[in-house]
């Protein structure tokens, strides 16, 4: 499988600024006579002298022009994609010789073609892009170059340098030379040959670059540093290498078989490499004697201010894989000062790999291989526990002859299970949360152990001295001459201070209530918050060190800790034990008075409470058994007694201690005198004599008032007519009170009222039908309304009263005060309450009284009696039948008990229809309950539930479920007169499955004579009806299923039609049981839309519709018809049956559209035998004419009109 892989990936951070001494020495040898610069453009540009950038060399020719420099040339490179080979030689590389530089990121074009990336700038990525894509698909794979860059042999001391580019899809398949260690080295090739030039030393400048997707099956995807025959000590810095991919050191591998790899590292990222072993770094050391001398193999990196994170190694070595192997003092030592390594992963040490094995006995002399790094203000985090450094055992032959791998860790920071192999001073710190700001950064904040915390001397006194910056370029020690930092960073801030506690509060103490308690907590320095906490919960209103609380009470005893909150964390106090106990208190002393010993009943007085002593609040509590206390938990309150006698009021004080006094008031309670008035009449005439009041008040001595008034004598001529209240009171020696009340009423003189009439009443209007005498009949059935009222009146009109009392048939007794006086009353708005009176004999008597009620001098009664007859009415409902609305022609009787299936009905516009005997009767009133509730009162036939107009059917879909209907024959209009016999029925409305709308699969034209099929009927067909064995025609549609809830038929052109079809067959102009009915078509063009639905009548899910445009000509008849206009059909034909089905011995038939043809009416048995037939010549717009049953029995009958032109035949169902 082929690894995509993209030219830019990622910026590195802001770099270290300066180069060493070999910069000085590059610039030195480029002002030499013989040196030059060279400008590139990915294009070239002028005579591609690369002479300056108006004449700079083209990109195919930067790698020979490269490989043949001078010493001291330098390479100015624009931005731009370079290839090493155009031919697809995979072993041709970007190769630069000794003392020969190469700066990539340039403009190249421009007004200032010499600006750079300015790689300071994190998250700027250089511009200027070294691909080992040579093969150009954008895929790293063996088509790739083996090696992107080769430095062979440059030497030591400065002069050869990379610097600022993005270096790419190396494939590193072949060794390159026959000595190296392996194939290795994708991106950049740094070979040491003792056998050629520069005594074997290779140690370019690499800075400033990103090296990213490349690959190496052996060693280092990114770098191989290959001294197995010499020395390769580069120095890199400011890089990042990011996702390359190698068997042993993804990034970088450094190897030192028999000779020596110091490179050093400094401000580098390491991020997201792959190996099997050491997955950014993989240093490997082989020793051997040789016939002449003992070599010390040596790979041992110096690396400073590196970040390693999130590398994985699929066997050894997340972070690097070290070992050293051979006979004779072998040294794989990395240092590593000031690094962060975190989150890097493998099966056997997440960070470190550590293995060292000699070969075998030698020549006998002690040696030792030795492997493993030593680190210093480093930070271990998230490397998998104590899995993150893995050491092999100690292997020796001999005591002097053995080999170890360990790893030496120096004030560094570590994760949980991390610890250095061997002592060292000062130890490992052990963290258990993340040192950095966040999850997202590895940069330390201002609490984080890391800060301040590291060791100078391991930075600045080491075989190489750290740079002056950080990895983001901030300085390395901050503040100046200040401690430095664990990590690749250097916090630039104001460190925090973690919170401690120096001292612990007071574990208990003791206080009486009432005191004063006060505690602190020591802490090393300033918290942002305090919070003081009680048994757990927080205590308001404590917001330091010091705990304080004044007036302590017996609830404040508990337990108290303090919290402690800063930037960085928080600290818990010890617990305060507080114990409070209660003083010994004294009780209350309590009084009480009462502002009147001595009242009456009914009558108020105050109390109040006195208190001294104890403790406040006090509460307080009266009772007694001899009255109401109102407030009776306050100090002051007031007592109103119910009864007589002496009360004892008890009064209970509390006070805060729960100490109690008491105290009691004696009242003297005295009863109310009884009060009555006796003697005085409830209604005087003005014509009475005075009465003096003396002697109606009990007991006497009281005082009288009339109207509020103070009065001795009632003098009905001197008061006005209606109601006076007459007061008297009366006050006993103990000065309590009492008082009585009467009402009197003053009337005119009287005189005698009298009951005059009584008038039957039509409750529906108001209106009166008729005076009620004595001896009266009434029959209900001549009546213009069964619901009846009864009136009387009176001399005066208006009286106090009428008195009505009914008895017979039925009985009542109703009193009416105000006028209209009625029988059964009214609503008080003169709208009477309905009465149908039963059949029967009946006495009534009305009397008149002076008074309201019933009351007071009684008139002069009337008395009638009357009888209620209601004649037999032999009318009767016969049938009840269901009526297709849409054509008004019945579908079947509904009888009791029946179950309507409307997924099998032709329609869902339904109607009920009512057939009475005799056929017409005074009026129907029907009656629906059930699912649905209706009520219809039909007086012209036809009788309808829902009533019609001019015959035609008012429609109605019932909802699915139960109901009952019941219509009732009347011999009066409007459901008045006699009652004739009724019909109830009761059925069930349902819908038993759901039809398939399906789809319109053919339409066919038929003979309409013979009912067989003529043709197909397809789109754009011309119908010459000369040549169809009729002109007497019909349309049918099939549809697939064969059967479908509806058809709907839609046809425009020449002539119009709507026809909805819900049995099959399905034709354009409808069918008599199979009969299709026939269309003689006007010549024209036409279209026709035939379109299936789930339900009948054209509702429901619509199917797939089918339409077919046609022409209808007729040559023959156009050649016959010179001179002679064409008569077309009229569009208004229509056949409608009054009153279907049909009671008695005629049926009535109206026809629309027929006139200017002659028409033809035939009424046959169902069976086909004539009962009656009628020609008429010259029918009107509407023809109605009348068939004669004969003596027909009750069934199905066939009636069928025709003209020239037209055939319909219709159902008629005789009742009876």
């Amino acid at each position: 499988m082929k690894n995509k892989f993209t030219c830019f990936f990622i910026k590195p951070p802001a770099y270290l600024p300066g180069l060493l001494l070999g910069v000085a020495l590059l610039l030195t040898s480029a002002l030499s006579l013989r040196a030059q610069t060279v400008y590139v453009t990915q294009d070239g540009a002028g005579q591609q002298t690369g002479a300056d950038w108006a004449n700079a060399l083209p990109g195919s020719q930067l790698q020979p022009t490269l490989a043949s420099a001078r010493s001291g040339s330098i390479f100015r490179v624009a931005a731009g994609l370079y290839k090493p080979s155009a031919t697809g030689d995979r072993m041709v590389s970007f190769n630069i010789p000794a003392r020969v530089a190469l700066f990539g990121g340039y403009a190249g074009t421009g007004p200032n073609p010499d600006s750079r990336v300015n790689f300071a700038i994190v998250g700027q990525p250089s511009s200027t892009t070294l691909s080992g894509d040579i093969d150009n698909d954008n895929t790293l794979d063996a088509e790739n170059a083996n090696n992107v860059v080769m430095f062979y042999n440059v030497g030591e001391g400065g002069g050869t340098q990379l610097d600022g580019v993005v270096i790419t899809g190396g494939y590193a398949t072949t060794r390159k030379y026959t000595g190296t260690t392996a194939a290795g080295g994708g991106g950049i090739l740094n070979y040491g040959d003792f056998f050629n030039d520069n005594n074997g030393v290779s140690s370019p400048l690499i800075q400033n670059c990103l090296i990213t997707f490349n690959y190496a099956p052996s060693r280092g995807g990114g770098i191989l540093n290959d001294g197995v025959n010499g020395r390769t000590n580069p120095f890199i810095q400011n890089c990042d290498f990011i996702r390359n991919t190698a068997g042993e050191g993804g990034a970088i591998c450094n190897a030192g078989e028999l000779h020596q790899s110091y490179p050093v590292i400094s401000n580098c990222r390491f991020l997201n490499n792959n190996a099997g072993n050491g997955a950014a770094i993989h240093n490997y050391a082989r020793g051997a004697y040789s016939p002449f001398s003992r070599t010390i193999a040596t790979a041992s990196p110096r690396i400073f201010n590196c970040i390693f994170s999130g590398n994985s190694a699929s066997s050894t070595g997340g972070v690097m894989y070290t070992y050293a192997t051979g006979i004779g003092s072998t040294r794989a030592n990395p240092e590593l000062r000031n690094c962060t390594l975190s989150n890097n992963s493998a099966p056997r040490g997440g960070a470190f790999y550590n293995a060292g094995y000699p070969g075998d006995y030698g020549n006998g002399a002690p040696y030792q291989v030795l492997s493993g790094p030593y680190l210093y203000n480093c930070i271990l985090w998230n490397n998998g526990g104590s899995a993150a450094i893995f050491n092999t055992p100690i292997f020796a032959f001999t005591p002097s002859i053995l080999g170890k791998g360990i790893a030496r860790l120096f004030n560094c920071l570590v994760e949980q299970g991390v610890s250095s192999s061997e002592p060292t001073d000062p130890l490992v710190r052990v963290i258990t949360s993340s040192p950095f700001r966040s999850e997202q950064s590895l940069e330390p904040g201002p609490c984080s152990p890391a800060v301040d915390a590291g060791t100078n001397s391991y930075y600045t006194n080491g075989t190489e001295v750290g740079p002056t910056t950080d990895i983001a370029g901030n300085p390395r020690i901050y503040p100046s001459g200040g401690i430095i930092d664990i990590g690749a960073y250097e916090f630039q801030g104001t460190p925090a201070t973690l919170l401690a506690i120096t001292q612990q509060p007071a574990s208990q103490s003791s206080v009486v209530a009432g005191a004063t308690v006060e505690t602190t907590v020591g802490l090393n320095a300033t918290a942002d918050s305090y919070a003081w906490y009680k048994d757990g919960l927080i205590v308001m209103g404590q917001t330091s060190a010091t705990l304080r609380l004044t007036n302590v009470q017996l609830a404040q005893a508990g337990s108290y800790s303090l919290v402690a909150t800063s930037a960085c964390n928080s600290v818990t106090s010890t617990a305060f034990s507080l114990s409070v106990t209660q003083p010994v208190a004294q009780p209350p002393v309590v009084s009480a008075t009462v502002s009147q010993s001595a009242l009456c009943v009914g009558s108020p007085t105050g109390l109040t409470a006195q208190v001294s002593g104890g403790t406040a609040p006090y509460t307080y509590s009266w009772t007694t058994s001899a009255g109401n206390l109102d407030n009776q938990l306050d100090n002051t309150i007031r007592f109103s007694a119910t009864t007589p006698g002496s009360v004892l009021i008890n009064l209970l004080v509390t006070d805060a201690n729960s100490l109690t006094a008491t105290a009691s008031v004696s009242l003297l309670v005295n009863a109310k005198p009884v009060v009555s008035i006796n003697g005085l009449a409830s209604t005087y005439s003005q014509t009475d004599p005075a009465l003096t009041l003396a002697g109606v008040g009990t007991p006497t001595g009281g005082a009288f008032t009339i109207d509020g008034n103070t009065a001795t004598v009632l003098n009905p001529a001197s008061l006005t007519l209606g109601n006076h209240s007459v007061s008297y009171a009366f006050t006993d020696a103990s000065g309590c009170s009492g008082a009585a009340s009467q009402s009197v009423t003053i009337v005119a003189n009287p005189s005698v009222a009298s009951l005059t009439h009584f008038w039957l009443i039509n409750a529906d209007n108001n209106q009166r039908i008729r005076e009620l005498t004595n001896g009266q009949q009434i029959d209900l059935s001549t009546l213009p309304s069964r619901r009846i009222a009864i009136q009387a009146t009176t001399e005066p009109a208006t009286v106090g009263s009428v008195v009505f009392q009914l008895s017979g048939q039925e009985t009542r007794r109703q009193v009416e005060t105000l006028a209209p006086y009625a029988l059964f009353g009214d609503d008080n708005k003169g709208n009477y309450l309905p009465w149908t009176p039963t059949a029967g004999n009946y006495r009534l008597t009305a009397t008149p009284y002076s008074e309201s009620g019933g009351i007071g001098n009684a008139g002069t009664a009337l008395t009638v009696s009357f009888t209620v007859v209601e004649p037999v009415n032999p009318q009767r409902l016969a049938h009840l039948w269901l009526i297709n609305a849409d054509t008004d022609q019945p579908i079947q009787e509904l009888t009791n008990g029946l179950q309507l299936d409307l997924s099998k009905l032709p329609t869902r516009n339904l109607a009920v229809q009512a057939v009475t005997e005799p056929t017409a009767v005074g009026s129907v009133v029907f009656a629906l309950s059930g699912q649905q509730s209706h009520q219809q009162v039909e007086t012209l036939a036809p009788y309808a539930l829902f009533g019609d107009n001019q015959g035609h059917y008012y429609s109605w879909t019932p909802p699915l479920g139960n109901y009952k209907l019941t219509a009732t024959p009347y011999s009066g209009a409007g459901g008045t007169g006699s009652v004739g016999t009724a019909l109830s029925v009761s059925f069930t409305v349902i819908e038993s499955a759901t039809p398939v709308a399906g789809r319109l699969a053919h339409l066919w034209l038929l003979n309409a004579d013979t009912d067989q099929p003529i043709q197909e009927l397809t789109n754009g067909q011309q119908l010459d009806l000369s040549k169809l064995p009729t002109k007497n025609l019909a349309i049918q549609a099939l549809t697939e299923p064969t059967a479908v809830g509806s058809v709907v038929f839609a046809l425009s052109g020449r002539q119009s039609r709507q026809q909805v079809e819900t049995l099959a067959p399905y034709a354009l102009f409808g069918d008599d049981q199979g009969n299709f009915l026939g269309w003689t078509p006007a010549l024209g063009t036409y279209t026709l839309t035939a379109t299936p639905y789930s339900s009948v009548g054209g509702t429901g899910v619509a199917g797939t519709p089918l339409t077919v445009s046609f022409t209808v000509i007729n040559p023959a008849a156009a050649r016959l018809a010179v001179g002679r206009v064409e008569t077309s059909i009229d569009d208004n034909w229509q056949v409608r049956v009054l009153g279907n089905p049909v009671v008695g011995s005629e049926v009535v038939i109206d026809v629309s559209g027929a006139q200017g043809q002659s028409l033809v009416y035939t009424l046959t048995d169902a069976v086909g035998k004539l009962i009656d037939t009628r020609q008429v010549a010259q029918p009107n717009a509407v023809e109605r004419q009348t068939l004669s049953t004969g003596s027909q029995g009750a069934g199905l009958l066939l009636l069928q009109i025709s003209t020239p032109a037209r055939r319909q035949t219709v159902k008629v169902l005789k009742a009876n």
